[in-house]
């Protein structure tokens, strides 16, 4: 007799504007880094839907890779853990970041 176990993982998906003029760069990429830490259990992933990247918010070299301008419409991914808080966390990010470089 053999036997399946399926276990599903609940995910929710939200979409967030990239606000900062100069994108995801360096210093955005390193907030985003922070806010992804505060949930250890939970694997958040972001795709730029402008350009289709995608990068773990837990890799800020991915992160800056992504390559997202002002504008650019990103989705933001995160399952286990307490995913809605962590994809809200990760989206008040990339909408509220206004880089102080002049």
């Amino acid at each position: 007799t053999i036997t399946y176990s399926i276990y599903f993982k609940t995910m929710i998906t939200i979409q967030a504007t990239v606000r900062s003029k100069y994108g995801i760069h360096a210093r955005p990429s390193m907030h985003l880094y922070k806010a992804a830490e505060q949930f250890p259990d939970t694997e958040i992933t972001i795709t730029d839907l402008t350009n289709n990247t995608k990068a773990k918010a837990d890799s800020i070299l991915q992160l800056m890779l992504l390559s997202s301008g002002f504008g650019s419409i990103v989705s933001i991914s995160a399952s286990g853990g307490d995913e809605k808080k962590a994809a809200e966390a990760i989206a008040k990010v990339i909408e509220t970041f206004e880089a102080d470089i002049e």
